[in-house]
């Protein structure tokens, strides 16, 4: 089976959605600190400033994995210094960071190196670049330092911008965002290491920026985040508290990570522009910030060595740690009719995510009589495009496609050579998404298949595919002298170990006395191992349960004569009961009910096919996908 199709399209709105199990643990730091810069070492812990301390005493700070703090004093430079700011891992295994006036270097055991970088650090940024040297905020510039301590000639900007966010993008130009002067234009810039600039105007302006995992530059604005790719073109998300981004970073999990130090939040928005909000403990009452700790909230973010978000709280005086528990995989919900036969019909298929439909990413319907995408209605709808695309006969889901088609041209096909489908409607409400379809199939592609399904979301937790609906395409091939008829229940959502009735039919020209053995086979493929796979033989009036090793020949788990007494046959996915079970003839149909209990391992979705054969005739129907089932164990 090929892969699921691959689609990132941004969206132009954000939804707040919560749900996903949190932790959130919050480290005190010594009295006096005011955190600033936060990120990541070399030696398995987290380094951090301390922008301000007791009688202007400048430290950097580490902090384990398991809270544990260690301060390092950073004596005052012969020239102007004690404030810092921003820190980062360099090249060489050491922690660099801002002061006003020049860079600082520490190593892992605490020694502390200041280096002049001709006009100094202007604001909180610095960086280590693709070419593996220090980048920085300098006054009106961005500088370069080599980890020798070689400061280059500074790369201008403006004068009277200060600079908001840098970044590299995959081609290795920097990125910064400005805050501009009236006179200003161009709040975003790329600058090349020739030096050239160019500039784009971000409406109501740009703050923090970083690359993120598609590739694109990601940056805050007034109104939540705008995203800019390589073509230039800018898109942006809405925020749901508008105004309050303070960093942002790639996370480690395919999304951007920010703070909002104003409203005492962190989040995550998604490549597509599914934005989640997360509020760790309140700070402690009575706080009184100083123009050095204005942040009651987070202000620094990065990825802790340990897979989590770590972030410094200026002003209340702590570092804080946040763990997300892996998001609930989204469901394929079902479709209707369950079941059914004609040459096209009207078909609704039902996809669902606990955060909320916005949530999902890709939904997969693929009709088949196997689940596998070549020759088969193979379908794809990106939920931030709202675009379904139909995978032709070749049965790749990266493409190409026969064609693709929105909501906005409800009537309009496309077609492959096993279907042709429209898209009547689309609505996504609360957790669930449900699309209307017509589809239409093709001659050739007749029988009975199978209606899988599959959806995927925003992080590509995936619900794997679901056998959720069966559909006779009614080949222009002439049945054969016996078939397989209707099953009762089409769809049934089943309970493990209760008995349940299941009722099928198979018709004979011959008359239903012409009828020899039918089989029950219910699993994910058409394979007898660790089935529920049953065998009626109508000359002996018997039912054969095959054992887990699924030998149609034998050994078998039991055998019931089905004749009213009672009796049970269990293998290790099901017991047959003769209570209930029984089998009657009329005319030149077979009707047979089989009292079945499900056990847990064939909890799921389920097929169930149906297999008939005569008596002498050598006439048979193969293996016919009839029904499907969700078997659910429990209360």
């Amino acid at each position: 089976m090929r892969g699921h199709l691959l689609a990132i399209v941004l969206t132009g709105a954000a939804v707040t959605q919560f749900g996903a199990a949190q932790s959130f643990t919050e480290y005190p730091v010594p009295a006096g600190v005011t955190v600033y810069g936060i990120a990541a070492g070399p030696d398995g812990a987290l380094w951090f400033t301390e922008a301000l301390t007791e009688a202007n005493a400048t430290k950097i700070g580490r902090i384990t994995t398991n809270g544990a703090v260690t301060e390092f004093a950073v004596p005052a430079p012969s020239y102007e210094g004690g404030y810092l700011t921003d820190i980062t891992r360099g090249p060489d295994g050491a922690m660099w960071f801002g002061e006003i006036g020049n860079l600082g270097r520490i190593d892992t055991a605490g020694n502390v190196q200041h280096l002049r970088s001709g006009g100094g650090p202007q604001g909180y940024l610095i960086q280590t670049g693709p070419d593996g040297a220090l980048w920085h905020s300098a006054v009106n510039v961005v500088a370069r330092m080599d980890s020798s301590g070689n400061y280059s000639t500074p790369y201008a900007i403006k004068l009277d911008d200060t600079l908001a966010g840098l970044a590299f993008s995959q081609d290795g130009a920097i990125w910064v965002t400005v805050e501009l002067s009236p006179r200003d234009s161009g709040n975003l810039r790329r600058v090349t290491l020739a030096g050239q600039v160019t500039a784009y105007t971000v409406a109501g302006g740009a703050g923090s920026i970083a690359l993120g995992p598609d590739g694109a530059l990601w940056f805050a604005t007034p109104g939540g985040f705008g995203r800019i790719g390589a073509n230039g073109a800018i898109a942006t998300v809405q925020a749901p508290t508008a105004g309050a981004i303070g960093d942002l970073i790639s996370g480690p999990d395919g999304a951007m990570w920010f703070t909002e130090p104003n409203a005492n939040k962190i989040g995550r928005v998604t490549t597509d522009g599914v934005v989640t909000e997360y509020t760790p403990p309140a700070p402690p009452s009575g706080l009184s910030c100083t123009a050095y700790a204005q942040f009651v909230g987070p202000w620094r973010i990065t990825v802790g060595p340990d897979g989590a978000l770590w972030f410094t709280e200026p002003c209340a005086n702590r570092i804080g740690r946040f763990t997300l528990a892996p998001a609930a995989p989204p469901t394929a919900g079902g479709v209707s009719p369950a079941q059914g036969s004609g040459t096209s019909a009207d078909v609704t298929f039902t996809f669902s995510d606990a955060s909320g439909w916005q949530n999902l990413g890709v939904v997969n319907m693929l009709i088949n009589s196997a689940l596998d995408g070549r020759k088969a209605c193979y379908l794809a709808y990106a939920v931030s495009s709202s675009a379904l695309l139909l995978v032709d006969d070749a049965g790749d889901a990266g493409g190409p496609y026969a064609g693709s088609v929105t909501v906005g041209n409800a009537g309009t096909y496309i077609a492959n050579s096993q279907c042709a489908v429209s898209l009547n409607s689309a609505v996504g409400s609360g957790t669930d998404l449900t699309l209307m379809l017509t589809v239409s199939f093709q001659p050739a592609f007749g029988g009975n298949v199978i209606q899988y399904l599959a959806a995927r979301d925003s992080a590509q937790n995936n619900s794997g595919w679901q056998a959720s609906g069966v559909w006779n395409a009614m080949s222009q091939t002439p049945l054969g002298p016996i078939a397989v008829g209707a099953i009762t229940p089409p769809r049934g959502n089943l309970l493990g170990g209760s008995m349940v009735p299941v009722t099928f039919t198979v018709a004979d020209t011959k008359g239903a006395a012409d009828i020899g053995i039918v089989n029950l086979l219910v699993n994910n493929f058409i394979d007898g191992r660790q089935a529920c796979y049953l065998a009626y033989v109508a000359a002996a009036n018997s039912l054969l349960l095959v054992d887990d090793a699924g030998d149609a020949g034998g050994p078998f788990a039991g055998t019931l004569q089905l004749n009213g007494s009672g009796g049970t046959i269990q293998n290790s996915q099901c017991s047959v009961s003769g209570q209930g079970s029984s089998v009657v003839t009329n005319g030149n149909q077979m009707t047979l009910t089989f009292a079945i209990a499900f056990m847990s391992p064939l909890a799921g979705n389920r097929v169930m096919w149906v297999a008939g054969r005569d008596n002498a005739g050598g006439n048979n129907t193969g293996w016919q996908a009839t029904g499907t089932a969700l078997i659910t164990i429990g209360n």
